[in-house]
Order: structure tokens, then C-alpha cells, then sequence
């Protein structure tokens, strides 16, 4: 375990980044690839992928390294086939491309009959949840509608990517009453990946608010939950957009302070990462 793990292992954060930072102003670029792989580690892909980027352009000794975290990153939001392009060729990229290909043979998001089943599943499941919701509160509905909104968030990034119109155009059987159903093409329901992941998101906060209320169910699996898929939904905001948080709106500023604040009473390293992007009031 290096000197920065084990001072974020104790709790002692500023101290790990205060060490890590003091080394990368020296010019030591494999103290960047510490900070990025601590980063990693902690879920914090997007300011990993700020490291890599840097030491990619610098192309010092340790681009390779560097490239391969962004194939990485690529991986991490499912987008295989760049993936597979950011590291064909590297030295060292055989275990990481075997990792892509084996990824997307098993995800059920890229296979077009699987997936047909599944966007109309959640299309459906989500309007019922929301329903349920809107008459009465509960935290298994809540849970629920955050499984359910991740997987949209998912599919909607997949269709996204360039070499994915074929997903695009699939078509969804939408019943639209009386035992009667409307083909619709996947593009239809499955919009802007950011408007997806920010509801995601906005549905972790709900359920993180809800349970931290007296902070008597801080300590669930819910709770725990709720955090790693909300700060998942906003590491991918961040990687999509290429920037570090930048609220648009009322709803995306809520989902952030929630999950923040989250992962800060989980005692995490990313949320006092995150801590550390809330505007003072």
C-alpha cells in the first residue's frame, strides 16, 4: 500500500492529495498516476481521466500508462468499440482488450433482442413506479425507480455512441391502452444520456434524503446504494460533458447536495472529493 492509500485508508484525505500534489509540482508523473489510480479506485473516474489525459499529451515515458486508463474510462461507460480503439496497438493492452471483449459479449445492452426486451420493460416499469410514487411515498418504490432509471441511463448512452444505429432504430412494442400496442423506435424514448443520468441521479437524492432523515438509516444497503449509483451517474455526467460539475438547474444542484452529502456521512474519500466542488453558501 503506497503513503497516499494508506493516509485515505485512515480517513486522512487532505493529507494523502496534500502529499500526491506536492510530488506531481515537483514533476513527478508517477505520483499523476497514483493520484489518478487512488481516483480510480474511489470511483472518481472523471478526475482520473484529467491525469490521464494530461500525461496522453505529454507523451512522457508513461503515455502508454495513460492511455490505457482512458481505454479504461471508455470501458467503465460501455462504450466498447472506443474503447477497443483508444487501446488496440499499446503495448500491454492485451488483458484490458480482453476485458472490452468479454464485457460486451455478456451485456445484454448491445444484443438487439435482449435489448428490445429490456427498453420496454423499464419504459414501463418507470411509468408505473412514478404512479405508485406520486400517491404514496415509499423507499422500496424509490429503490425501485433508481434500478430501474439506471438502466435507461445505460441504454441511452449505448444508442449514443457512433457504430450504435442499428440500436438506435430498433423498435419498442409501447402499449397505449385497450390491449393495444404502437411501434415506436428506441430513439424515441431513449433521448440525451445527461437528461438520463441527472434523473438517476435525482432519484438516489430522494431516497438518500428520505433515509438520512435523523440519520437513524444512514447505515443500509439502500443508503449505500443510492450513493454509488448517484455518484456513478454523475461521474459519467462529468465524463460525457468533460467537465467537472456545473448544475444547469434546481434538480441537478438538489441530486448533487444530496449525494454529496451522502457520501460524506458514509465517510468516503469521494465525498469529501466531492465536498470540495460544493459552492460555499
Amino acid at each position: 500500500m503506497s503513503s497516499a492509500e494508506a493516509l485515505v485508508s485512515k480517513g486522512q484525505f487532505q493529507e494523502a492529495l496534500d502529499l500526491l500534489w506536492t510530488q506531481i509540482d515537483s514533476g513527478s508523473d508517477p505520483a499523476r498516476i497514483e493520484l489518478a489510480n487512488l481516483f480510480t479506485a474511489n470511483g472518481l473516474h472523471s478526475f482520473a481521466q484529467d491525469q490521464w489525459v494530461f500525461l496522453a499529451e505529454k507523451e512522457s515515458e508513461l503515455s502508454v500508462s495513460a492511455k490505457l486508463g482512458i481505454g479504461a474510462n471508455l470501458l467503465w461507460l460501455r462504450d466498447y468499440d472506443a474503447a477497443c480503439s483508444a487501446s488496440e496497438g499499446l503495448p500491454g493492452s492485451e488483458l484490458l482488450l480482453e476485458a472490452i471483449v468479454a464485457a460486451k459479449a455478456k451485456d445484454p445492452l448491445v444484443n438487439p433482442q435482449s435489448l428490445s426486451e429490456i427498453a420496454s420493460e423499464v419504459l414501463f416499469e418507470e411509468a408505473k413506479l412514478l404512479q405508485q410514487l406520486s400517491q404514496s411515498f415509499s423507499i422500496q418504490a424509490q429503490v425501485q425507480l433508481i434500478q430501474v432509471r439506471d438502466v435507461i441511463a445505460n441504454i441511452s448512452a449505448i444508442i449514443s455512441y457512433p457504430g450504435n444505429e442499428h440500436l438506435r432504430s430498433l423498435q419498442l412494442e409501447l402499449d397505449i391502452g385497450s390491449n393495444v400496442s404502437v411501434p415506436r423506435p428506441l430513439s424515441k424514448h431513449f433521448g440525451n444520456p445527461k437528461v438520463a443520468l441527472v434523473n438517476t441521479a435525482h432519484a438516489c437524492g430522494v431516497l438518500i434524503n428520505a433515509l438520512g432523515q435523523g440519520g437513524n438509516q444512514v447505515d443500509t444497503d439502500h443508503f449505500r446504494d443510492a450513493c454509488k449509483v448517484g455518484l456513478s451517474s454523475f461521474e459519467k455526467i462529468f465524463l460525457f460533458s468533460e467537465e467537472i460539475y456545473s448544475p444547469n438547474d434546481a434538480i441537478e444542484a438538489e441530486a448533487f447536495h444530496n449525494i454529496t452529502w451522502g457520501l460524506g456521512a458514509l465517510g468516503l474519500f469521494s465525498g469529501y472529493v466531492y465536498g470540495g466542488l460544493w459552492p460555499e453558501d
